[in-house]
């Protein structure tokens, strides 16, 4: 028995006029209801069964926000293929730099069909993208079906891939089988006391972990209506959120901490609305800051906030979603200790150098029933509590692997347990995040790796091959990390430094759609390598710093 398809197929009979869906779409809402969804999921696995496809095939989904979203990743799991959201360029992209940065992506995926509308195929086009080799699936173009009889894939197959952020020919693809979504939203309904009342209200786009899994697949498999709208209107309108949760009497949304900051810094006084309903603001996605919490229960605790409501969540695609949360009855507490370290000057190090003074370290929560996490040194040894390591999992609802890495998958993977590359500690059974033990970027709650962002500026040629860094910078002022890139040029470029930065910057921004915040075109020999040969990312970060102090000295004295 397939539970997750089940659970929809059921809701649809059962409760046809019923609610899945508030859609917000500008200054407009529209009411989706499960019948809705049926007539839609129907209409997408019969023209997926018209086409033929192979049982198992992976679909990626181009679209941007509207209420085909949904019945087009659930259609193609009817029909017994694997879905998977893919994200579309923002106004500030350039559709050709984007969708051609697509070709690697597409060929090792190599889809059974693609899910679009007209719009987004025109671009691709456009841009030369060898689009028209897949079977297409126009959303324009789907005909009304009924009586399809969908065919539900065993508990152990894969039920869809969640891909990671970076370069888009790069993105790891996470493979999750049915049992272990359902066990996750099991497990993850039951941490949060979840009701037939709740009603979820978010902002976050499907192709990323907490909005999908979260904010869309949580309320579906449970038949709790959410909220849902348009990342990009609520980023130029962060209000928005708010009047949507006083309009549906919201009582949880999900947010990484710079969507916190964002609302604080956006927000204004001038017409409150009511905030008492929510139960939980769960800070998730990078590492959750006191001080943005103090932030935001001061600016919003006359709207109905309370200090209750703001919570911390760990989670990753790996585990489906969540691996730790922390109660929803009392405010995630925030210790004043310093984690003892088995390596002195080692992973410490890591942590000072990364998040500064190890006095406030805000816990995450306990791990959810399912999942058991595990602190590991240099040598796959779990260390005692209160000692700092990597992060290690295991549990129900880990992924299967990497779609088509095995090697990557080999990494991680070892023993039944998956080495997560993240740094933290266990005091009092409390799970505390501490940083990174690679190269991975976190900026605006999204992942980059910074090997992925330095490729792309070497493959425009016009900087020193091998020779570029990428980091970040924390921003006190935007309380948010900024994304750095310094590279050296070339010998006779012949190319106008301010026109390269340009360059530069647009193919960043057009590809991942992350901005950053300094390009920095330095001299042949300015990077520092280590003993080994490697350009040093901590080294040539706090060079930079100490030459930007230095530089905005001068400017002010």
């Amino acid at each position: 028995m397939n539970r997750l398809l089940s659970a929809i197929l059921q809701k649809i009979r059962r409760d046809p006029d019923g609610i899945f869906c508030h859609f917000l779409w500008r200054d407009t809402t529209r009411a989706l209801s499960w019948s809705d969804l049926g007539a839609q999921i129907s209409a997408v696995a019969v023209a997926c069964k018209d086409l033929a496809l192979p049982f198992g095939g992976v679909v990626p989904i181009f679209l941007r926000h509207r209420p085909e979203l949904y019945s087009s990743f659930v259609g193609a799991m009817f029909a017994g293929l694997v879905p998977t959201f893919m994200p579309c360029p923002s106004h500030k992209q350039d559709p050709q730099i984007y969708w051609n940065s697509h070709r690697k992506l597409l060929a090792h995926i190599e889809p059974s069909a693609i899910v679009l509308d007209k719009k987004t195929l025109f671009e691709m086009r456009q841009s030369g993208l060898p689009i028209d080799r897949y079977p297409l699936i126009l959303i324009e173009e789907i005909e009304p079906a009924a009586g399809f009889l969908p065919r539900f894939p065993d508990e152990r197959a894969v039920a869809f891939q969640q891909h990671s952020s970076g370069t888009t020919g790069l993105k790891k693809g996470v493979a999750l089988s049915y049992r272990a979504v359902t066990d996750q939203l099991d497990a993850y309904a039951a941490v949060l006391h979840l009701e037939r009342r709740d009603r979820i209200v978010s902002w976050l786009p499907l192709y990323h972990d907490m909005g999908l899994v979260a904010c869309f697949l949580l309320p579906l498999f449970k038949g709790i209506p959410f909220v849902h709208l348009d990342h990009f209107d609520w980023v130029a309108r962060p209000r928005r959120l708010f009047d949507a949760i006083a309009a549906h009497r919201g009582t949880l949304t999900w947010l990484p901490n710079f969507a916190f900051e964002h609302l604080v810094a956006s927000v204004g006084e001038d017409t409150r609305v009511d905030l008492g309903s929510m139960r939980a603001f769960i800070n998730c996605s990078e590492p959750c800051r006191m001080e943005t919490f103090e932030r935001f229960l001061n600016r919003f605790r006359g709207w109905g906030v309370a200090p209750n409501a703001m919570q911390c969540c760990y989670a990753m695609a790996e585990t489906v979603f969540c691996v730790s949360q922390t109660r929803l009855d009392s405010p995630p507490q925030c210790l004043a200790v310093e984690p003892r370290s088995t390596h002195p000057g080692g992973k410490l190090a890591v942590l000072a150098e990364g998040y500064g003074a190890a006095a406030r370290l805000m816990n995450v929560g306990r791990p959810i029933d399912g999942i058991e996490i595990s602190i590991r040194d240099d040598n796959d040894r779990p260390l005692p509590e209160g000692s700092v390591g990597e992060i290690a999992l295991r549990g129900d609802f880990l992924f299967a692997g990497y779609f088509r890495d095995s090697s990557l998958t080999a990494e991680r993977i070892r023993n039944g347990w998956y080495y997560s590359r993240d740094l933290g500690c266990v005091i009092g059974g409390d799970l505390y995040v501490l940083g990174r033990l690679d190269d991975l970027l976190i900026v605006n709650g999204r992942n980059f790796y910074a090997h992925e962002i330095e490729a792309l500026v070497d493959d425009l040629g016009h900087t020193k091959p091998g020779r570029c860094v990428a980091f970040t910078s924390w921003d006190e002022r935007a309380r948010n990390n900024n994304l750095i890139v310094v590279a050296e040029t070339k010998d006779g470029i012949g190319v106008d430094p301010d026109e390269l930065v340009k360059h530069v910057t647009l193919s960043i921004v057009s590809t991942v759609n992350v901005q950053p915040r300094d390009v920095r075109l330095v001299a042949p020999g300015w990077l520092i390598k280590t003993t080994s040969g490697k350009i040093s990312r901590s080294e040539n970060s706090r060079k930079y710093l100490v030459e930007r102090e230095v530089s905005e000295g001068w400017a002010h004295a």
